[in-house]
């Protein structure tokens, strides 16, 4: 499962003002691209696609087996179409492993998904922990600027589907040709019923500062429904909403 953004449709943006900070700047940039809840998921979508590719009994990706370790390797298409490049090498642990992600690349007709870096996953009485370390995701939409996420370390609460309930941690978010990259604090916790995708109900949280003022503004959803477009508050007065 990937977590994406499936109707494309545009947000509805309202800015706060001429002297919105940086950090509001960017959170509306990301809200105006779908891509707040790809940026709180980035390595839980990661780790649920290298499962999925995993999983599969197609030629592509094709699988390189030694004792305790399985690599995917791409440089081919599969037959869905999706071009695939670079490595996943996975080591196997009784509960859980390690996945490194070698500048692995899916590229579909509307957009190009790159991923590089570290995960880790556990499971433990009963609970599903993933913990990113080093992590970069990219996204590459149709006729949109490139956007990148930067994660020195982030942690995940999974569902027995592999779906994100939880995330803590730091992300750095960029966009092609949008200035200096913005850090960003997240946390969240959230449930699903009956959405393959969307949570139905919780709340996630993106705290941008801005370097030099040190000034901060929070983004908050609450209560989604599955496929709904969510709402999206700043604590400086910007508003608006964007779609999964």
């Amino acid at each position: 499962m990937v977590l994406g953004s499936a109707c494309g449709l545009p947000a509805e943006v309202e800015s706060g003002g001429d002297d919105a900070d940086e950090g509001a700047v960017v959170l509306l940039a990301a809200a105006e691209k779908d891509l707040l809840w790809r940026v709180t998921n980035g390595p839980a979508e990661a780790l649920a696609a290298a499962k999925a590719w995993d999983n599969t009994e197609l030629h592509c990706p094709g699988r390189l087996e030694t004792y305790e370790t399985m690599e995917l390797i791409g440089g081919c298409t599969t037959d869905g179409g999706v071009r695939l490049s670079g490595k996943v090498r996975v080591e196997e642990a009784p509960d859980g492993g390690s996945w490194v992600f070698e500048e692995w690349v899916e590229r579909r007709v509307d957009e190009t998904t790159r991923w590089s870096g570290n995960l880790s996953w556990v499971q433990t009485d009963g609970a599903n922990n993933l913990t990113a370390y080093d992590f970069v995701a990219e996204w590459w939409p149709a006729e949109r600027r490139a956007a990148r996420g930067t994660y020195p370390y982030a942690a995940f609460l999974l569902d027995d589907q592999g779906r994100a309930l939880s995330a803590t941690g730091a992300v750095t978010l960029h966009f092609e040709g949008a200035g200096d990259p913005i850090a960003l604090d997240l946390a969240g916790a959230w449930a699903y019923d009956g959405c393959d995708a969307n949570p139905t109900s919780g709340g996630a949280t993106w705290t941008a500062a801005e370097s030099e003022s040190g000034d901060a503004v929070t983004a908050s959803f609450d209560g989604l429904e599955c496929g709904a477009c969510v709402p999206w508050v700043g604590s400086g007065g910007e508003a608006g909403e964007w779609c999964e």
